[in-house]
């Protein structure tokens, strides 16, 4: 991930010129989320799959199973067992996003969501 995620609660910019927004999404399409029940701890902004019993793990492109396809990004992190709310739809910035350590061009980023309404993108 390019930058830290902001804690945006009841606070907001307190030094003059050092405001760095963080760039989550590229461009615009229908924001769409889906929830689902963690099978790990996962951190917010995790590329994620589902896993043959039905929970949301990182998504695992060599995985021999559904693991190797991904359906979307945590919302929020999410702990095992515990609630997991995923984007299905979008178009995020691929630098935001937390990948697998194998997956590191655009165009890989990129063909891992075909098929799917999430379309990844870099900043212009």
């Amino acid at each position: 991930m390019s930058g830290s995620y902001p804690n945006m609660l009841a606070e907001g910019v307190t030094l003059e010129n050092t405001f760095a927004p963080f760039e989550l999404w590229a461009g615009e399409a229908d924001l769409v989320t889906s929830q689902g029940t963690a099978g790990a701890n996962l951190a917010q902004f995790t590329v994620v799959a589902r896993n043959p019993a039905g929970k949301i793990v990182a998504w695992a492109p060599a995985g021999g199973d559904s693991t190797a396809k991904a359906i979307g990004f945590l919302a929020q992190a999410a702990v095992n067992n515990g609630p997991a709310v995923f984007y299905t739809g979008g178009v995020p910035n691929h630098a935001a996003l937390i990948w697998p350590g194998t997956v590191t061009t655009l165009d890989a980023r990129k063909a891992a969501f075909d098929g799917t309404n999430i379309t990844i993108s870099a900043l212009l």
